[in-house]
């Protein structure tokens, strides 16, 4: 028997052997399930109101799953992750064909991460650890706009637990695994009067690796990441909670081997990222008596940074860093008939950068190898309006949502004369150091309940986002790699959707399809050689002289137009309940996704050197977005027995073949991707001391049938990714 034979039947085996032995227990009160929201009848009233495909990823899903970070989870569930072999690489993640940014700054992308409703600081997904974790949402249509408006692909919101109801709660585990690595957990929460704690640390290391045909990966380690998630609150008069939640992640050396680079014939050598994430809310809560109004207001602070030394650890880094105050309020009236909320919102980012001794000294900056210097400002004062209605004794929900949002952009750095001196040869006005942009996002939707299980959807949302300002101003000396340009636009995106949700006791189904319009998209373009500014130029790059090298390098700019439309199907059944049996769960699923089309068209109407490229659609998936994902596995847990078991399959298909403009030539290149790894998780309680106390061992397994793969192009990152790899832990649960 193959490899692949054994590791399956090993899985389905122990899967199997833990749940024969339960069938003949099963129907007793005192093994009998949990309530579980997914497994329930019909919808909840916010199910009703929801006219988009908002998915709630409950405390079940990310218990029995073997991820200790949000990209892993994510992954797991069919949402596109492309991710590294290191903890040193940035991971990206990709919904209905709209993506974070790759260098992981928050306001580049165009999936947005939040922490119990407000921004995390990071557009990493692997720098959110789940350890603290209630639940994982993904917001669309009004429930977005009450968050953001520049989050096309929609937000991604991670709720923390909150303490209670024990006085004291928690665990505390320690295990080991492949590649000499190790971590240790603390989980403590509680309720003492009116006070709620929770509490979740995390502190794990890992050394080299060795990827699925047993070749060592050197200078592949970690030598220690740290996170921590809390929340604590005081609760008075039964309806005011006043609270503060901190969450922080840090990853001290996260090492990247050495490799070439065919494409671009480059060799880099080994190099190592430290990173560092935090964020604190102070918090205030309150209602009337019956709750039929309720308020709340916060303040959060907090800043994300980045260095990556590539030039020794005595050297400076190239560093990033995002400094971030928010404070926001709203209130919200819950009535019988209809519901509405109202709020506002200010955001103030200030951003630093820094890059390693270069042979460019811009004159405005401190000289080059400064360690961090100010580069930018964002500032965004919005206003929402959110709410719903109900029709036809509650069958027929209308909801809807306003935005308005006054962004302004700007860089500390900036100076025109020099920055942009023969680049936009031809032009004598003024060059901004930065822009402001207004925007009124809409969202309009309506759900019909023919039934109480089937609910029929639809739903349009208009949303924007500015550019950054490094989008804008974004200079040679600067760490990016890219000219940004001050007269960006900023990008309008209208979303429509419709598709209907199943809910039965026993089968969950859901399918949605999506199309969207964006307009003035900011992303790099080769710039089309125009020798005056902005004209349709004849001169092409046809030389490898200083001035015509940086006027044909790509630099952020608007596409006229881009276009996604696609699919999403969600489909997870508990055989155990439709077959009479209550006391366990045994739940297949499947999520599912898939983009008929992701076009752009870069200069409407363009007549000039490489028309066929800046003037025509031109498929847009790049070199990160797949046509198809999708997760899947089966699920189990016996709360009786103290067992759960998780069998996790995970593809991430091929992106397409990709069109580029390399100096007024066309050139195809192939597509790569398309594979499957598999997890697998299982725990098992060992021994009772009290009613509260026990023992559990935890077993993980990620790329179970030790699959050979890579991300991307495999002749432009050399290294594979990690083969079989295993954790075994032990966990003192009280």
């Amino acid at each position: 028997m193959g490899k692949l034979g054994l590791s399956g039947g090993l899985a389905a085996a122990l899967i199997i052997i833990g749940a024969v032995p339960l069938w003949a227990q099963a129907g007793t009160a005192e093994q009998t399930l949990p309530e579980v929201r997914v497994t329930g009848y019909g919808f909840t009233e916010a199910q009703k109101a929801t006219a988009t495909n908002n998915i709630v990823y409950d405390s079940a899903a990310l218990e029995n799953s073997s991820a200790e970070v949000l990209s892993d989870f994510l992954a797991e569930q069919g949402i596109g992750v492309y991710k590294g072999a290191t903890d040193y690489d940035h991971t990206l993640l990709t919904m209905r064909g709209f993506r974070t940014d790759h260098l992981s700054k928050e306001l580049d992308g165009h999936v947005l991460f939040l922490i119990d409703g407000r921004r995390s600081g990071t557009n990493n997904a692997t720098q959110i650890p789940l350890v603290n974790v209630a639940r994982v949402e993904i917001l669309r249509g009004p429930e977005m706009l009450k968050y953001a408006a520049t989050a096309a692909g929609g937000v991604i919101n991670v709720v923390t637990k909150k303490g209670g109801p024990d006085k004291l709660a928690g665990s505390l585990e320690a295990g080991i695994g492949s590649y000499n690595s190790s971590q240790e957990k603390l989980k403590l929460n509680g309720l003492v009067g009116g006070v709620d704690y929770s509490l979740g640390f995390q502190h794990s290391e890992k050394g080299d690796y060795n990827d699925a045909k047993g070749n060592r990966v050197y200078h592949s380690g970690t030598d220690g990441i740290n996170s921590l998630a809390g929340n604590l609150g005081y609760t008075f008069n039964d309806v005011h909670r006043v609270g503060w939640s901190t969450y922080y992640y840090a990853v001290d050396k996260a090492h990247r081997p050495s490799y070439t680079d065919y494409v671009d014939n480059v060799v880099y050598g080994p190099t190592y990222m430290d990173r560092y994430n935090m964020s604190n809310t102070l918090m205030y809560e309150g209602a009337v008596d019956d709750e039929s109004f309720s308020w709340q207001t916060a303040y959060t602070f907090g800043e994300n940074w980045s260095k990556q030394y590539s030039q020794g650890e005595n050297a400076f880094p190239m560093a990033a860093k995002f400094d971030r105050k928010i404070f926001d309020a709203s209130l919200t009236y819950k009535g019988d008939m209809f519901s509405l909320t109202g709020g506002f919102q200010n955001l103030d980012y200030d951003t630093e950068e820094g890059k390693p001794g270069t042979s460019f000294n811009p004159p405005n900056y401190a000289t080059g190898g400064t360690p961090l210097a100010p580069t930018g400002s964002y500032k965004d004062n919005a206003g929402f309006l959110n709410g719903d209605v109900k029709l036809l004794e509650d069958t027929l929900i209308l909801s809807a949502a306003l935005r308005y949002d006054h962004f302004k952009v700007s860089d500390k750095i900036f100076n025109p004369n020099t920055d942009y001196a023969g680049i936009l040869r031809g032009y004598t006005g003024d060059i901004p150091s930065g822009q402001t942009y207004g925007h009124l996002s809409r969202s309009l939707g309506a759900s019909y309940l023919p039934i109480d299980w089937l609910k029929l959807r639809g739903n349009y949302t208009n949303s924007a986002r500015p550019p950054s300002p490094r989008e804008l101003t974004s200079a040679y000396y600067e760490p990016y790699n890219f000219w940004g340009y001050p007269w960006n636009k900023k990008e309008v995106t209208d979303t429509y959707e419709g598709g209907f949700d199943l809910n039965s006791r026993h089968v969950n189904f859901s399918t949605t399809y999506f199309i969207s319009y964006t307009k003035d998209y900011v992303y790099q373009h080769n710039d089309p050689a125009v020798p005056t500014f902005l004209a349709n130029g004849t001169t092409p790059c046809n030389n490898n002289t200083l001035e015509n090298s940086l006027r044909c390098r790509q630099r952020v700019m608007n596409a006229d137009k881009q276009v996604r439309e696609g699919i999403e199907m969600q489909l997870s059944g508990n055989v155990a309940s439709a077959l009479g049996y209550d006391s366990f769960e045994l739940r297949p699923y499947v999520n599912y996704s898939h983009l008929f089309r992701m076009q752009e068209l870069y200069r409407e109407g363009y007549v000039g050197p490489g028309q066929n490229y800046y003037g025509a659609w031109i498929d847009a998936y790049g070199g990160w977005i797949p046509k198809e994902t999708v997760g899947g596995g089966l699920r189990f847990q016996h709360p009786g027995e103290k067992l759960k078991a998780n069998l996790n399959f995970s593809y991430f298909g091929p992106t397409p073949a990709q069109t580029t403009l390399q100096r007024d030539v066309l050139t195809q290149t192939s597509g790569w991707g398309g594979f499957t790894v598999a997890n697998l998780s299982l725990s098992k309680g060992l021994l009772d001391f009290t009613e509260s106390q026990n023992l559990e061992l935890k077993l993980n397994v990620d790329n179970l049938f030790n699959k050979d793969y890579v991300y991307g192009n495999p002749n432009s990152t050399t290294y594979r990714m990690p083969g079989r790899s295993y954790y075994m832990g032990l966990a003192y649960n009280f």
